[in-house]
């Protein structure tokens, strides 16, 4: 198994941050609140659910980062095609409706 292929555990994860290891719950909020990029764009860290834990890969942790750090303008129909295209929503709120 190569390093793309490695699954992170949150505290894993955590200690991989490319600036410098972080609080396993800031993994966990990107990962369920995500975070807002400079170009406006709220973007997430994707997880994987590995038995009864969130999980997270290298790779998806590179994409995280450059996504997050893009500054590219999103227009609001790319925008719109993004969200629906797996977006993970941004609190259980936003099911319910409130």
């Amino acid at each position: 198994m190569n390093d793309v292929d490695r699954i992170l555990t949150i505290p894993e994860a955590a200690r991989e941050v490319p600036t410098g290891p972080v609080a396993p719950q800031s993994i966990w909020r990107w990962m369920a609140l995500g975070l807002l990029a400079p170009n406006g764009r709220r973007v997430y860290l994707r997880r994987l659910k590995v038995g009864n834990r969130f999980c997270t890969t290298p790779r998806l942790m590179r994409e995280f980062f450059e996504e997050a750090g893009s500054t590219e303008p999103v227009s609001s129909a790319s925008s719109m095609h993004q969200i629906g295209a797996g977006a993970q929503p941004t609190s259980p709120a936003a099911h319910a409706g409130v």
